[in-house]
């Protein structure tokens, strides 16, 4: 394509321009560059500024103006670089918009490893533009127009692309330096809050919440922390445990421990006014009155996250211990730490994890050997299994959990993560799920709601009904069974209906620092089950006071969190506790509700982390965790 004449005499005009003036013209774009890389980010997540501390522009722009300096001088200097540099954040903008969109969280650093899980699940969304990315992408356009018309070009001796390339070099290594020494947070003398990261990148830009994060990655020491005092602590559970009477010895029928991590499985009925009956969980209720614990579980995240979900039930370790932003499967070895599967494999049981989903999602293909788990059955295992919108169906996932215990007559640990409720719910495949699963049902139950709160009410009573069916074949079974089931989290479907039932957002919460109210949307059902053949056997093993149970006698709704739960299992199950799993059960006795925000003490919830040495009973807990987790090599 030949430019017509006008233009390449223009062109030339400007190339000719005087040195001065073309100094100018391009010390104006550069400066330019970084206030619109800031707005290129901000302004695709934003819905407005009204949050966002002005003081805290100078810092953000600082940022992005070492970012630009690296590209401009390892790039010679040249237009292009400037662009590509302005793409670079355009995309990011993109990227928080949508992972905002669909979580209501932005992107911390651990997603950056994550990516290749994100990417796996990230089809079953749906894309569209808005006016704010419209404005950003225009806003784009147009500066790179501006720069390839006015800002004249640049030739260079071979001489100046060294010194150019050098340059790059040393602000490559003065930008490195930098982020790795300088305290963000005390520099700039701002926190970002673990429990509303969202938030707090809207008060001090999202490049300086992001950056301030990721300095922050590595497991924090508890206060007051030694090898020998763990130990103490450990040794001290134990010896309250024996006084107590609460020991159990390992029976001569250890029975098959089944534990099943449902995908988004929460009940939202309550929040759902006259739509209530559109999210109840009739199977779910049904079983949690036959249980010998049941109730919700406080977890550690919305809408995505899951890893960090059954991070915290194989471990015993709440995220509170963790720092914000973090996944610890992203960043952690786990081959010396004593989680449950590695506590099962001593005690004799054979240890299979169940995900109907890529192995490499959350890196699980790493992670279940380092933690102990015999197998790892994953889609691949999956090839003739019922599907719902592409993912395997909750049913399908629990046939293969009965194949597996049908396998062999050993003990038994079986854990199972869902798949089918994983959101998006709003893409191309749900035309034709809505229509088989709403045939014959009355249009009342869903009217009112929108589209992803529609499909998410479908999916919720497809799984109930499945675990309903599931249950029933665990307690045909002639072999002692317990049964864990809990959801990962909760919906991001949840956060509408939440503003509806409440009157405000979460995000008002989060800026009010309303953590009880918070945490209603931080709750997911709970129970641990026993068949009939456990039931019948030797008699239930103690409900949550310790108490004895009958299958039939409903179970008190009993609040925990997830960091707890393992060891309600095996206490319910009937087998010997490790020092660590008594010492849960101590700490939930005080403190039943403890995630990654705080933890609720007679009503009232207050922040914490493993830096504080106050509650006692939760510093001890900590200083055990990290014993467990990080410190048994000491």
């Amino acid at each position: 394509m030949r430019l017509p004449d006008s233009f390449k005499r223009f062109f030339a005009w400007r190339d000719q321009l005087p040195a001065p003036v073309a100094v100018g013209l391009r010390a104006a774009f550069l400066a330019l560059a970084p206030l619109l890389a800031f707005f290129l980010v901000e302004g695709a997540w934003r819905e407005s500024f009204d949050d966002f501390q002005w003081a805290f522009l100078l810092p953000n722009v600082f940022l992005y103006a070492l970012v630009l300096a690296v590209f401009y001088l390892l790039g010679q200097r040249s237009r292009v670089s400037i662009a590509l540099y302005l793409a670079v954040f355009l995309v990011v903008g993109i990227a928080f918009h949508f992972v905002f969109e669909f979580k209501g969280q932005p992107i911390l650093p651990a997603d950056v490893l994550a990516a290749g899980t994100a990417l796996s699940v990230g089809a079953g969304y749906s894309y569209q533009m808005d006016e704010r990315l419209w404005a950003t992408v225009t806003a784009f356009a147009l500066y790179c127009i501006a720069l390839f018309v006015l800002v004249p070009r640049r030739r260079m001796t071979l001489k100046g692309h060294g010194v150019c390339t050098a340059l790059g070099v040393v602000a490559l290594a003065a930008t490195g330096a930098f982020f790795v020494n300088f305290d963000l947070d005390e520099g700039f003398d701002f926190r970002i809050e673990n429990w509303m990261p969202g938030y707090s990148f809207a008060q001090y830009g999202t490049f300086l919440g992001f950056a301030s994060l990721a300095q922050d990655v590595s497991v924090p020491v508890p206060a007051g922390y030694s090898a020998d005092r763990a130990r103490e602590i450990l040794a001290d559970a134990q010896e309250r445990a024996v006084q107590a009477g609460e020991t159990e010895a390992l029976k001569e029928e250890a029975p098959v421990v089944i534990v099943v991590m449902n995908e988004t499985f929460s009940d939202l009925s309550s929040l759902a006014g006259d739509n209530a009956a559109a999210f109840e969980l009739p199977e779910c209720r049904r079983i949690m009155a036959q249980s010998q614990e049941a109730g919700t579980a406080l977890v550690s995240v919305l809408g995505g996250g899951t890893c960090n979900s059954e991070f915290e039930f194989l471990t015993g370790c709440s995220m509170a211990l963790q720092g914000g932003g973090y996944y610890p499967y992203m960043y952690q070895e786990f081959s010396n730490a004593q989680t449950l599967p590695r506590y099962l494999a001593s005690l004799g049981y054979e240890t299979t994890a169940i995900h109907p989903n890529l192995a490499s999602n959350w890196q699980r293909d790493r992670i279940y050997p380092e933690m102990g788990f015999d197998r790892f059955l994953s889609i691949d295992e999956f090839a003739d299994a019922q599907l719902v919108r592409g993912n395997v169906r909750d049913l399908s996932a629990y046939e293969k959990v009965l194949q597996v215990i049908e396998g062999s007559d050993g003990p038994q640990f079986v854990f199972c993560i869902t798949m089918a409720n994983h959101s998006g719910y709003d893409d191309d495949v749900e035309a034709e799920f809505l229509e088989e699963l709403t045939e014959g049902e009355d249009p009342a139950l869903v009217e009112g709601l929108s589209q992803e709160q529609r499909v998410y009410s479908h999916l919720i009573r497809l799984a109930d009904a499945d675990l309903g069916q599931f249950v029933d074949q665990l307690d045909a079974l002639s072999r002692p069974v317990a049964l864990c089931f809990f959801g990962d989290h909760q919906p991001t479907v949840s956060e509408g209906l939440f503003a509806q039932a409440t009157g405000e957002t979460l995000d008002d919460a989060r800026k009010q620092g309303d953590l009880a109210r918070l945490a209603s949307a931080y709750e997911v059902p709970y129970f641990v089950w026993q068949n009939a053949a456990m039931r019948e056997g030797a008699g239930a093993a103690g409900g949550a006071s310790g108490g004895e149970t009958t299958g039939d006698a409903p179970a008190a709704d009993e609040p925990t969190s997830l960091c707890y739960l393992q060891a309600q299992t095996l206490r319910a199950a009937g087998l010997p506790l490790s020092p660590f799993q008594e010492l849960l059960l101590q700490t939930r006795t005080e403190y039943p509700l403890l995630n990654s925000f705080g933890f609720e003490k007679d009503g009232s919830w207050q922040q914490w982390g493993p830096a504080d040495a106050e509650p006692r009973a939760l510093n001890d807990y900590a200083v055990a965790t990290y014993y467990q987790l990080y410190g048994q090599e000491d």
